[in-house]
């Protein structure tokens, strides 16, 4: 897996910031401005969070094909998640182990094997060097000494995440829930429609204190606010009995289908939790909605095994890269 050293001065000053900044910050308040804008605190963030955790990479139905590949980047270390001739989903450096050459330039694409455009090292599908253009004719060069470097990769529900720790943290108990959750989405026989990228100027961290708040709903996602309860005050008795009423009447519903309505409160779900980086729940839409849609009808068939549209909405979430519902 990785080699990269875990300390560097840089990294030890930035420790040293992050340990005053702890203990000068009140509980309850937004974080100090250096947790969003100090590059070193940023170079903690990669080594303790996303190169140490589980990272959403993509969907199942992207690689469906043995040699089917996407790229995904964290930061400066590029990796293969490609199918392999097992089936199974393989991760590795986009590096070749001769010059350092990136292997995939294209983002996605379908190889028979990976080919270095430098010097033609080749690679198979699960990262063996196959050959290396007669540098071992002199007998120097062990072919088996210059396999591609593998990152650990899981695949769930129609999704893959890849770890580029060398010991990962655990999968299992993400993998579980998870997979319970998303068996009825059917996301491994869907496809993407369509992709949108969009470049937000802030720190990853702000992105997601904004998800894990909806104070801003009201005035920004005021459609959203009318299919879901997310800001719906939690000392209201009347809602709460209303919530709990929508969630058993749709839990009976859905029932039969193996399917359960599992946050019955208004409100989110607290999100993340310590030595749990994974959530996953089903809640009810507002009486009337089937989605999350401008007037809360059906926009497209029904997707995976889902016998009705009014399943409530699945929501999840990954820490530190993805959430969807």
């Amino acid at each position: 897996m990785s080699s990269r050293p875990l300390e560097s001065p840089q990294l030890a000053d930035a420790q040293v910031l992050l340990d005053r900044l702890l203990t000068e910050h009140k509980s309850g308040f937004a974080l100090p401005r250096e947790f969003q804008t100090d590059p070193g605190l940023y170079q903690l963030d990669l080594e303790r969070i996303w190169r140490r955790g589980w990272l959403f990479a993509g969907h199942s139905c992207e690689v469906k094909r043995p040699g089917d590949y996407v790229v995904f980047d964290v930061d400066t270390d590029s990796i293969i998640v490609m199918r392999g001739d097992d089936g199974v989903i393989h991760a590795l450096h986009n590096t070749c182990r001769h010059r350092g050459m990136k292997l995939c330039a294209a983002a996605s694409g379908h190889v028979a094997r990976l080919v270095c455009p430098y010097h033609q090292w080749s690679y198979s599908r699960h990262g063996t060097l196959l050959t290396c253009g007669g540098m071992d004719a002199d007998g120097d060069l062990d072919r088996r000494d210059f396999n591609l470097r593998g990152v650990h990769a899981r695949e769930v529900g129609g999704l893959i995440f890849v770890c580029l720790a060398d010991d990962p943290i655990p999968f299992d108990g993400a993998g579980h829930a998870l997979g319970a959750h998303l068996t009825p989405q059917g996301l491994e026989r869907a496809r993407v429609a369509a992709a949108r990228s969009y470049e937000v100027r802030a720190n990853w961290k702000l992105v997601w204190e904004n998800n894990r708040e909806c104070w801003h709903c009201e005035v920004g996602h005021p459609q959203y606010v009318r299919a879901n309860y997310d800001t719906a005050p939690i000392d209201d008795a009347a809602l709460k009995r209303e919530i709990a009423a929508q969630a058993r009447a749709t839990s009976a519903r859905l029932e039969a289908h193996g399917l359960v309505i599992d946050h019955r409160e208004a409100g989110m779900v607290p999100f993340p939790m310590p030595e749990q980086w994974w959530s996953i729940n089903r809640t009810p839409l507002i009486p009337g909605w089937v989605s999350e849609s401008m007037d809360g009808r059906p926009v497209a068939p029904l997707m995976g095994a889902y016998p009705t549209h009014d399943v409530g909405t699945l929501r999840m979430r990954t820490m530190p890269n993805f959430w969807n519902h």
